[in-house]
């Protein structure tokens, strides 16, 4: 237990159940402290999920559904019962209300993280860099990264830094001139690391 805590970067994981998390939440490879993507939602920030689950689409029309939460300030997308209901219906006005308890119930029973997003500078990584942060800071905290240009998701999104140092780990800026340009990281996205 002691060296699943060292690795995740938190006091205290309970793996059966996931129900106790405990900070600091430090971002990185796989999650932010003892939230993964891939694992449950510890049920200790599910206390009042029904009224933190949203739906909406992002990019160029995807589903996309899960939990914001405030301590620790991040958003968590899930693969629920919105995102299976609106591939096989189309495009119309997410029906949040609708599915707001059932995403919950499956949160409850272990629904895995698929991605967490973080755009409060609160939360960093080991070496100290996050939202707010320059490419020549992730530079100097892990090493080069590596700067692709993408689509536009939640919107001012089109330029992704990876580290090798932390796989699955995205810096997110408005555009990769504005990373070079010295503009700040405006969002943090964890995945599950490729490979």
């Amino acid at each position: 237990m002691a060296a699943l805590a060292a690795l995740v970067g938190c006091k205290t994981v309970q793996t059966t159940g996931v129900e106790a998390v405990d900070g600091p939440w430090v971002i990185h490879e796989g999650g932010v402290g003892g939230l993964t993507v891939g694992g449950p939602i510890p049920s200790g920030l599910l206390g009042d999920a029904e009224d933190r689950y949203f739906a909406r689409y992002i990019a160029d029309g995807q589903p996309f559904e899960g939990f914001v939460f405030d301590d620790p300030p991040l958003m968590v997308g899930v693969r629920g019962p919105w995102t299976a209901f609106a591939r096989s219906h189309g495009l119309m006005d997410p029906p949040a209300a609708r599915f707001r308890g059932p995403a919950t119930r499956k949160a409850r029973a272990g629904l895995p993280v698929r991605v967490i997003l973080i755009d409060d500078p609160a939360l960093r990584t080991a070496g100290g860099v996050g939202v707010g942060s320059t490419l020549a800071e992730l530079e100097a905290a892990h090493g080069a990264p590596n700067l692709r240009n993408l689509p536009p998701t939640l919107g001012d999104d089109g330029c992704s830094a990876e580290l090798a140092a932390l796989p699955g780990v995205s810096f997110v800026f408005a555009t990769c001139d504005a990373a070079r340009d010295g503009e700040a990281v405006v969002r943090v996205d964890v995945w599950a690391p490729e490979g």
